[in-house]
């Protein structure tokens, strides 16, 4: 399709309106129109995460297979029609040209250009590493927070030698202690050292690394010094006043007013700051000169009065002067104070990590941009986009309310060269799903672009920077997710909301957030509201009542799976995951699985460190209680105690000995010349674990490999970085995997689900105490400042901190609120919400919620409010118990690298002793009774235990062993086994037989052989019988070799 002038789109996309139907379909549209089935080339699709990314891009090709072979579904039926409508083709044209598309993408599948901003962006300074003056063997660094973590502790461990950094850090925290914030200085680092690498501190930042410690420090005595000077002049000013009335016996009553300048003296004097400014009622009296009250007329003090009047006048004018001058100051530097060391600490964390950049040759992803934008600004028609330019002709961008500005501004050159020759772009997003703020995000631009107003204003060099093409705004108002009940619900809850936003953009756009419903009729809201509570004490309210309502969706019909809970705090989360496993109800968190939960993970990991601190107990303990976690001795829970303590006794050569005996491939693993990964992976398959849950170990393993090949293979980084990082690891859980989840709101953005429950929906719909920004300053000693944003501070200070703290209070009520939308907008057929009544001066959602019940006629008192019927399901989908999905793996003896010193895993047949008494014994541990032969072999073949050619061999041969008259009563289902129990003989040697037996009064003791029959076996089961302390102990030699003998006595 010829475009011969520029379309410039912008899409508003409310949640659940078909954003991405209408993205692939326009696509689609621009490449079939087109008779070049490499069309596609010249198409840049940008959205915010991988799995949108991936999303987009199934969406396409899937569509493109299902036009090509005429086998639809109803969404690719859909969107053949319109194709059909839009493009004025034939059907036949337009299956032969999806065929051809469809077929160009996968020989050609590195130019299907669809992907992530941060995707493009890196592949952007990857090609133009020389013109942006990079070193070409650069690496990438996704991680961000190591950089800062080893940032960190590079500055921590420069305390103590430097004077000047020893004195900022310990002010830092004293100044985080009075804030009632952490006191680990590690930990306060991190995080206030996360301002570093945000777009819209990186300016500030940079200022800030103009001055050293030293004037820092210096800063900080000017500023307290002039604040000293000030206070004591206002001081001695208002004492001498308060000092005029008492000398001359003026009591408070006889003053004029309510508002007493005696009182007012009084504050200045104590220096109560938020009582420094007075009333405007006390100026009006003084300029008025209305100083005597009725009392002092009655009882004779209004000559007295009169005469000090004048000097009472001058002193509260100097004052007034005093404060007009200087007020600003003393509370911008009373704001600046509360976070002055903490700018102080970034300075420092920034250096760091400039310092780690250069000596390891990285670049964090977050500077990607910086370094785009830095190289562009002083370019007319920008060089770094020549080449790329003459190649993208049109562009999608989804989610663009969650581009920062930026990023925006780096792709709009490229942009309008695409548009100034007749080029396309659309942009899609939602103002009202706008949550990322904290990462970049500007929905600001996105609004200022679909009403066609500039709000990014001008770039670098002060010129206007908009797109060469007009804006044409279009609109996706149906929603096609929800039950109509919910729609319904959510229109009339967000246009009540819009009266509690005080930006007018903010407030149009929810009052013009209503959807038309286009799913089906029905579908059930539920808004509970709780008794005015702590966040403590309503936290088993809605633990409860979540339950209940888990409960009653599964009577319902609905399934585990089918129910997704939502919250805004991780705290929240951990609490209801604590709940629903009391509950014995199946949960996962935050739309993924920790690999660092895992037990078989959480072993390996054990005996690493272990290994590396031979010397802590700690670490031992740890690592025993691994392995009786996942249950490679077999000790009874009633016996862990007594093991620990008895393993725990032991030196460490003892402790070698032990381990030994108990796992003769531990320390001849850890104590090869293996690579990390390859120890690690040695530890999985020598220990057995490995076949119950291959998904977290693969991802495990991956982790040490990217470590070990990215940073470096030592096990002690290793195991630090897993120590810091590992909670971020994680795996995505099958789809069908019948569990509850439980997710932040932000994690929750773009999936949908039958059931929604958001419980804890109280969060406050204002300014956070936590919130920063920065200003630049005129009045202080240093060019940027740190600051809160407070309300009360602004209406003192005014200028520039008063705009900025308008913006901040303004953002955060839109960003709150946006959140609530987000956790709304997800069910298709239930919403349940439970809020709690706010506590005084208390600012929470439940505000927004009272205001649509009101419209609605109701009170907003504690109760439960249903709208619409609660949705039956008449028969559940049926449900298969899914295991993460296990990779395939080649047995043991058949991989590459083998251990020549395993006691398992070495072929028999290499006539080989040892390796086949191991192989029998490991195989007769894992069998109760004679049926469980062939399920153990096999599963040893599995898992690469055996080789497949000798599980045939090994089931013959156990069966016949067990088949032994003499012993065959031994291995049926009725007798009580235990397997290579642990005894403890009385010089603390731990003696292990292979398997005792117990039949009502009964005991036997068996032991398996191989090779010859030596007369310290019969010795060996004597022992056994007089430890285990019973009478009439029978025991069985048994020897497994090509014959079988037993030896009873």
């Amino acid at each position: 399709m010829n475009q011969t002038q520029p379309q410039f789109f912008v899409y508003s996309a409310s949640a659940g309106s078909g954003k991405t139907f209408t993205i692939t379909k326009e696509y689609l549209k621009l490449c079939l129109g087109s008779k070049d089935p490499r069309k596609f080339k010249e198409i840049l699709a940008i959205t915010f995460t991988n799995k949108a990314a991936a999303e987009m891009k199934n969406r396409i090709l899937d569509t493109l297979e299902c036009i090509s072979l005429q086998n639809h579904d109803n969404t690719s039926l859909e969107t053949e029609k319109l194709l059909l409508k839009e493009l004025s083709l034939e059907k036949d044209i337009l299956v032969f040209r999806a065929a051809a598309t469809l077929s160009s993408i996968l020989h050609n599948y590195s130019d299907f250009s669809v992907s992530t901003i941060d995707h493009f962006t890196h592949r952007l300074v990857r090609t133009f590493a020389t013109d942006l003056k990079l070193s070409p063997a650069f690496d990438v660094e996704i991680d961000e927070r190591r950089i800062q973590s080893e940032a960190t502790d590079l500055l921590i461990s420069k305390a103590g030698t430097e004077k000047d950094l020893t004195k900022v850090l310990n002010a830092f925290l004293f100044e985080r202690l009075e804030s009632e914030k952490s006191w680990n200085l590690e930990a306060s680092i991190l995080d206030v050292s996360a301002h570093i690498n945000k777009e819209r501190s990186r300016d500030f930042v940079t200022q800030l690394k103009s001055l050293n410690l030293q004037q820092f420090v210096a800063a900080k005595k000017k500023i307290d010094t002039r604040f000293e000077e000030i206070k004591t002049r206002l001081v001695d000013l208002a004492s001498a006043g308060k000092k005029l009335i008492q000398d001359n016996s003026i009591d408070d009553g006889h003053l004029a007013g309510r508002s007493k300048i005696s009182t007012y003296f009084k504050y200045v004097s104590d220096w109560k700051e938020d009582k420094l400014f007075p009333t405007p009622t006390l100026q009006g009296q003084v300029e008025e000169e209305k100083w005597v009250s009725p009392k002092a007329k009655k009882e004779g003090a209004e000559t007295t009065i009169l005469t000090i009047a004048p000097q009472l006048g001058e002193i509260f004018r100097n004052i007034l002067s005093e404060l007009e001058e200087s007020g600003s100051f003393i509370y911008l530097a009373k704001e600046v104070s509360r976070e002055f060391y903490s700018m102080a600490v970034i300075e420092q964390v920034a250096m760091c990590i400039d310092e780690i950049k250069e000596e390891e040759n990285i670049i964090p992803l977050s500077e990607f941009n910086h370094l785009i934008s830095k190289e562009i600004r002083d370019q007319p028609s920008p060089y770094i986009y020549e080449r790329l330019g003459e190649r993208y002709k049109s562009f999608f961008i989804d989610e663009f309310q969650d581009t920062s500005i930026m990023q925006w501004q780096n792709l709009l050159p490229l942009i309008n060269n695409a548009l100034s020759e007749g080029g396309y772009c659309m942009l899609v997003g939602d103002a009202k799903q706008s949550i990322y703020r904290w990462r970049g995000g500007e929905a600001e631009q996105f609004i200022g672009l679909y009403e066609n107003i500039d709000l990014l204003s001008t770039n670098y060099k002060g010129e206007l920077q908009v797109p060469v093409a007009k804006v044409q705004p279009m609109s996706l108002k149906e929603n096609w997710r929800s039950r109509k009940s919910i729609v319904n619900f959510n229109n009339d809850l967000y246009r009540a909301a819009s009266k509690s936003l005080d930006n007018p953009a903010y407030k149009e756009i929810y009052e013009n957030a209503s959807q038309n419903p286009m799913g089906k009729d029905g579908g059930f809201v539920q808004l509970e509201i709780f008794e005015k509570l702590s966040k403590e004490d309503s936290a088993p309210y809605y633990l409860d009542r979540t339950i209940e309502e888990i409960q009653k969706a599964l009577s319902a019909g609905f399934n585990y799976r089918d129910i997704c809970v939502l919250v805004k705090k991780n705290e929240y989360a951990s609490w209801l995951l604590t709940k629903f496993s009391e509950c014995q109800i199946p949960a996962y968190a935050s739309g993924a699985l920790m690999v660092n939960k895992s037990k078989e993970v959480a072993w390996v990991v054990s005996v690493l460190n272990w290994h590396l601190n031979v010397k802590d107990n700690l670490k031992r303990l740890e690592f025993l209680k691994q392995t009786l976690i996942n249950k490679l001795l077999p000790i009874s829970e009633n016996d862990h105690h007594e093991f620990l303590k008895t393993a725990l006794a032991y030196d460490i050569q003892a402790f070698s000995e032990f381990l030994d005996e108990k796992f003769p491939y531990i320390n001849k693993i850890l104590r090869s010349d293996y690579f990390l990964f390859d120890v690690c992976e040695h530890l999985f398959y020598e220990s057995g674990i490995w076949a119950e849950t291959n998904t977290f170990i693969s991802s495990f393993l991956d982790e040490v490999h990217n470590f070990s090949t990215n940073k470096e293979p030592l096990l002690s980084s290793f195991l630090e970085y897993w120590e810091n990082f590992s909670d971020n690891i994680t795996v995505d859980p099958p789809e069908n995997m019948n569990q509850v989840a439980v997710m932040s709101i932000h994690k929750s953005k773009g999936l949908e689900f039958p059931v929604v429950i958001v419980p804890f929906a109280d969060w406050s719909l204002g300014k956070s105490t936590y919130d920063r920004a920065w200003i630049e300053t005129d009045d202080l000693e240093i060019p940027v400042a740190l600051i809160t944003g407070s309300k009360s501070a602004a209406e003192k200070i005014g200028g520039a901190y008063a705009e900025k703290a308008s913006e901040m209070n303004q953002q955060s009520q839109f960003d709150s609120l946006n959140a609530l939308y987000v956790a709304t907008t997800r069910p298709k057929e239930v919403l349940i919400l439970m809020t709690r009544l706010p506590r005084e001066k208390e600012g929470n959602a439940f505000h927004v919620f009272n205001d649509y019940l009101e419209e609605k006629g109701f009170s907003g008192t504690p109760g439960i409010y249903p709208f619409g019927k609660y949705p039956e399901k008449t028969q559940g989908e049926s449900y298969t118990k899914t295991q993460l999905a296990a990779p395939i793996v080649k047995p043991w003896g058949e991989r590459v690298a083998v251990s020549s010193s395993s006691p398992i895993g070495w072929p028999f047949k290499d006539k080989d002793p040892t390796a086949w008494g191991n192989k029998v014994h490991y195989l007769l541990a894992e069998i109760d009774s004679a049926e469980d032969v062939s399920e153990v072999v096999n599963r040893a073949s599995r898992n690469g235990t055996i080789d497949k050619d000798e599980s045939v061999y090994l089931t013959e041969k156990l069966k016949a062993t067990l088949e032994s008259p003499e012993i065959s009563s031994y291995f049926l289902k009725d007798v009580i086994v235990y397997s290579e129990r642990d005894i403890i003989n009385p010089n603390g040697k731990i003696k292990r037989p292979d398997r005792i037996v117990q039949k009502g009064n009964e005991w036997v003791i068996l032991d398996y052989k191989t090779g010859a029959s030596l007369p310290k076996h019969k010795a060996q089961l004597d022992e056994y019988a007089d430890l285990l302390g019973k009478k009439n102990v029978k025991k069985h030699l048994v020897y497994i070799n090509e014959e079988i003998e037993v030896v009873s006595w």
